[in-house]
């Protein structure tokens, strides 16, 4: 094997191995530097080789000593150079891969000449008998033969191409965009300490969504993705939602959260609402007193709350008072919020109806021959089509002045004296380019 084609083979080798330790041999100037010295320096002690050359007094005297493919073709030339190039990383750069680079890279020579037809002794000095890979001597490669070195110089560049997404990714974060689940996405997240981007492609309530999103959360079964100031959330027993394909992406920022562990009091419902807006809050808020939770534009009474991935969650203070007028004013205005979720459930409800309906009926008159039926269904679809033009899934957008007059009311009452907050939740700090 020629020394170019030990480069190439050199590259494409060590680039595969280092792809296991996330290593992109091809990202930096210095490791393709190893690589290729490396995956030449077996030919050391050949005179008449590249190396050689550059380092003749060494190659002559290796040539006279020893011979062609003897000593620096062997498993202990290969120790010997692995325990010094783990010396100089240790004293140099220790975080820079250098023992692992050499080591594959040298590693490869060996293999690449093991199956040419001569081999190589692999164990000398104690075993000279050439080892060689296959064993029939037919299958095996003829050095400096300019047909099987361009034969096989296009493999490894042809290889080396179509490699450079594994080299890119790693082998693991590979692996795990190949399967493109919920657990392998979990995989992936628990290998890195870093915020993932998921390019997801999944089909929610019968509409096909393709996007990007920031990973906030993730099991083997379940997802949170955070995308332009909402979230979505990946359930694999959400009968309504087909998940296609889940590829995570790097963003190489490191994943940080923040934990608060604190005991507020009533007066410091200013401190608490800061802590909670705009942010993706897990943990709970527990109180001596109770207190309201704003959910979905509906204030509840609780004494604690859990929270599991909640986006920007609002308490206020109830005030336990005789304030008869306020309290019914409340509970009016809860009525009135729950009759507005009533009606938007009814239309949410309708359009998945429909859109089941549509792809039905598309089905059916795809199947069937009868002219009148056809003309039927035809016209339904029709219907259907018209009705559904334009629109998209129903959304609950909380009415901002049913809002208001909520927390108007209850900030009219007075303020409990003797009531406190153990508030203990953890957030992600979401990078500003993804908020």
């Amino acid at each position: 094997m020629n020394g170019t084609n030990h480069i190439a083979g050199g590259l494409l080798f060590t680039g595969i191995f280092a792809s296991f330790w996330n290593i992109n041999i091809f990202s930096d100037a210095g490791l393709i530097g190893l690589t290729v010295l490396g995956s030449v320096l077996p030919d050391i002690d050949h005179t008449k080789s590249p190396i050689g050359k550059l380092f003749w007094p060494l190659s002559r005297y290796l040539d006279t000593r020893y011979g062609h493919r003897t000593i620096t073709h062997s498993l202990l030339f290969l120790l010997g150079l692995t325990l010094f190039s783990y010396l100089i990383q240790r004293l140099v750069c220790p975080s820079y891969p250098i023992t692992l680079i050499l080591f594959f890279s040298a590693f490869s020579h060996l293999i690449l000449d093991m199956i040419t037809i001569a081999g190589i002794p692999l164990f000398y000095p104690f075993v000279k008998n050439p080892c060689v890979i296959p064993g029939n001597p037919n299958f095996r490669l003829e050095s400096g033969n300019f047909r099987t070195e361009a034969i096989a110089f296009v493999i490894f560049g042809s290889l080396l191409f179509t490699c450079n997404d594994l080299f890119a990714n790693g082998f693991w974060t590979s692996y795990n965009r190949a399967f493109g689940t919920l657990k392998h996405l979990n995989i992936e997240s628990k290998n890195t300490s870093d915020f993932l981007l998921v390019h997801y492609d999944i089909i929610n309530n019968g509409v096909h969504e393709v996007d990007t999103a920031l990973l906030i959360k993730s099991s083997e079964t379940k997802a949170t993705l955070y995308d332009k100031g909402s979230l979505i959330e990946l359930d694999e027993a959400k009968s309504n939602q087909h998940i296609n394909d889940l590829k995570p992406i790097h963003t190489r920022i490191k994943y940080k959260t923040v934990t608060v562990n604190e005991i507020y009091t009533a007066n410091d419902m200013d401190k608490i609402d800061f802590i909670l807006s705009n942010r993706i809050i897990t943990g709970y808020i527990r109180s001596n007193k109770p207190f309201y939770y704003h959910s979905n534009g509906i204030a509840e009474k609780k004494n604690s709350i859990t929270l599991n991935t909640v986006q920007s969650p609002k308490i206020s203070l109830f005030i336990d008072s005789f304030n008869t007028e306020v309290r019914q004013q409340l509970k009016q205005l809860n009525i009135k919020i729950q009759k507005d979720i009533a009606v938007w459930q009814k239309e949410e409800k309708e359009w998945r109806q429909s859109i089941v309906k549509l792809g039905s009926l598309k089905q059916i008159l795809a199947n069937t021959t009868d002219h009148y039926e056809r003309n039927d269904i035809e016209t339904q679809i029709i219907e259907l089509q018209k009705k559904l033009h334009g629109s998209t899934q129903p959304k609950y957008v909380p009415d901002p002045v049913k809002s208001s007059q909520i927390d108007h009311l209850v900030a009219k009452m007075s303020l409990p004296s003797d009531q406190t907050f153990h508030v203990n939740i953890q957030y992600p700090e979401i990078p500003q380019q993804y908020e």
